[in-house]
Parts: structure tokens; sequence; C-alpha cells
């Protein structure tokens, strides 16, 4: 469990820190975010992820990263969990040279792929492909992350693309398929302004 917690917080630190925080209450569980022109339902029963949650997360990240990368400009926009393995997260991330943004990709997935093998943990993933969610291309990948007797105890689901030069990404970890489910869902429901 010590080291799930060890490489959860690597993700989220390369994802997520130093990101401008902001505690978010949807109205009527419908988050909107005006830049990106895209709108979310969150699932009911399930709690939208805090500013402190995040915080900790950062801590233990950047404690156990084997990389110190610039994240000063990333947003955090809306995370909701059902438990610390199901959760759903995205940010932004403004690009002065959006022509870069399929090389950042590219680069972000090899360097969380990397800090996972570099920290011990079992992990694989998926080749890039493109996947719609209303009428907008994105790429996707899956990382699958397992104990150290190789059993599956992980999924994590990423998807991104540049929307106004702002590099937008989603993030869906799962360790069942009654919550993948209601994540998925909720993803490809989701609106946005065209």
């Amino acid at each position: 469990m010590k080291k799930f917690i060890t490489f959860l917080a690597i993700f989220l630190s390369l994802t997520s820190c130093g990101q401008k925080h902001q505690d978010h209450n949807p109205d009527n569980n419908i988050y909107s975010n005006q830049e990106l022109g895209w709108t979310i339902e969150v699932p009911k029963n399930w709690d939208v992820i805090t500013q402190t949650q995040i915080k900790k997360l950062e801590e233990i990240g950047k404690e156990t990263s084997d990389y110190e990368i610039d994240t000063s400009g990333l947003k955090y926009l809306i995370g909701f969990k059902k438990n610390i393995f199901n959760f759903f997260q995205s940010s932004s991330e403004h690009l002065d040279h959006p022509e870069k943004w399929e090389f950042y990709q590219k680069g972000l997935k090899e360097m969380v792929f990397n800090n996972y093998v570099s920290n011990g943990v079992q992990v694989d993933s998926t080749a890039t492909k493109i996947i719609e969610v209303d009428g907008l291309e994105f790429q996707h990948y899956k990382f699958r992350i397992y104990n150290s007797k190789g059993e599956l105890v992980l999924n994590q689901l990423v998807y991104s693309r540049l929307i106004n030069n702002e590099s937008f990404g989603v993030n869906i970890n799962y360790n069942n398929e009654a919550d993948k489910e209601e994540m998925l869902k909720a993803w490809f429901d989701s609106k946005f302004r065209k």
C-alpha cells in the first residue's frame, strides 16, 4: 500500500504540482471552464477534490520524484473521487509555443513511465491513439500498475489535447469497472463549446 501511495503521489505531482489551486463547488454538480469552453457534470456521491488534498499529495510526490520540472503555469481545473484508487483529475497549461505540444505530450508520457520504473513500480502503457469526446479529438493512452506479485492494482487513463493554446489534460484512475464506467460516462458526456 505504501508503494501505491508513493507512485500515486508521483503521478499527481508530475501532473499537478505548482498548479494554481481553487476549491471548486460545482453548481448542481456542474463544473464549467470558460477558457476551454468545457462543462462536465460531477457524478452524484463523488467528492470534489480539495486544494488541501492535492497539496498533501504534491508534497509526497516532490519527495519521491526523480524529475524537477517547472509546473508553475499549470492550473487545476476540477477533480472528483470515490476513494484513493478511483478519481478524475483535470488540468490545463497555457503554451506560448503551441507547435511544441506534441513533443511535450510524448515527453510527459515517457517521464511518468520512467519515474514509476525508477521507483520500483511495475508498469506498462498502451500506444497513444485518438479518441473523440463531444466531437473533439484527444490523444489517449493508458498506464497499468501492478503490485510486487504482478497483480494489476490500478489503471490510469490519460486524455489530452490543445484547445486555444491551452494544453488540456484529463486523468482517470480506477481499480474497478463500476467506478471506471461512472467517470467515463461523466467524461464522454461532457460538452465543449465549438
